[in-house]
């Protein structure tokens, strides 16, 4: 939570290169002391957002299965570390209009100083060629873990009937716990299930119908769910945090993960398939609302707006505006 080992070498970096402008992502292991090595060679400096870092030493805001509405004593130890250090970012972005407000919650960001700009997902090209299966095919692709809601999942589908269980295939796609996923396994007994581990995404959106994200915690944007929608697939998502903000009726379906919910919506997409085929048309046209090239602009605009309320003297010489348009 207060680095010192690496003011100097970013100290070193920051004026061997002289940068116009700093933007800090993730910096979990640098600690917010590097934005007063930032500020200390008057440079203008963003932070993004991306989970929970400011406030919980976990970055998760999770614990004991339940999301935290108030900060535990070691995240308060931690925050109240970094709070010292909260003054210096000259702007703030959330990736979602929830994380944003949620850091609003423990410590102030006057409006002027924070935007919001959603994630992006790289569109396809092409729609890729779906494989065939008899079997309606659901899945999940990221990190299997209890958190990420696919204990969650796994027990939802057993309360289907032995019928609906013979209808339907889950696929895994990404790193677990070998413990874990064997005791996933036995939850799934009686459904055909896979898992593929670490795989490219095209390949595994190939394989599905309709992509699952049953999170339990309160997901910061929900990357995987424009992901799939730029491969066409639907999604069936829970309502935690900046997920709900994402969600199309007319590309996908929403649930709480309450017990019982996600068990009922998956027979209505058994009972009601066509429907599936009428939210993949429009799943193209929702994820370019989320493409890069928006994601970049919204950047450029906001480093040139930095940029120009600096002092001349404090600019870098290198600088020159960026370009608004991208070629």
């Amino acid at each position: 939570s207060f680095n010192i080992a690496y003011h100097f070498k970013v100290s070193a970096i920051l004026k061997k290169i002289r940068p116009a402008l700093v933007h800090t992502n993730t910096i979990q292991g640098f600690s917010p002391l590097i934005w007063l090595t930032i500020k200390a060679n008057k440079i203008p400096l963003i932070h993004t957002m991306r989970d929970y870092y400011l406030l919980c030493h976990k970055c998760s805001m999770y614990n004991n299965n339940k999301n935290c509405d108030t900060l535990c004593l070691p995240c308060k130890t931690t925050h109240g570390i970094k709070k010292n250090l909260l003054k210096y970012p000259d702007h703030y972005v959330g990736i979602s209009n929830y994380i944003l407000s949620r850091h609003k919650t423990f410590f102030e960001i006057p409006e002027l100083k924070s935007h919001m700009i959603y994630n992006a997902a790289q569109a396809t090209s092409d729609t890729i060629k779906k494989m065939q299966s008899d079997k309606l095919q659901f899945g999940y692709i990221g990190r299997i873990a209890q958190d990420k809601g696919v204990e969650y999942l796994a027990n939802e589908l057993q309360k289907l009937s032995d019928h609906q269980k013979a209808e339907i295939k889950i696929v895994f796609a990404g790193k677990g716990e070998p413990e874990f996923i064997d005791q996933l396994k036995n939850k799934l007994q009686g459904i055909d299930c896979e898992f593929l581990g670490v795989i490219q995404p095209a390949g595994f959106y190939q394989k599905i119908d309709v992509l699952m994200v049953p999170a339990l915690w309160n997901e910061p944007f929900g990357r995987t769910v424009i992901e799939s929608l730029s491969f066409a697939v639907p999604v069936c998502q829970t309502d935690r945090g900046g997920l709900k903000e994402i969600y199309d009726p007319n590309s996908s379906w929403m649930f709480s993960p309450e017990n019982g919910h996600l068990s009922i919506l998956v027979k209505q997409i058994l009972e009601n398939r066509i429907e599936i085929e009428e939210k993949r048309k429009h799943c193209l046209k929702r994820a370019e609302q989320f493409s890069s090239a928006r994601y970049i602009q919204n950047h450029i605009k906001l480093y040139n707006q930095m940029i120009a309320h600096q002092p001349a003297a404090h600019r870098s010489n290198a600088y020159s505006p960026l370009p608004n348009q991208l070629e």
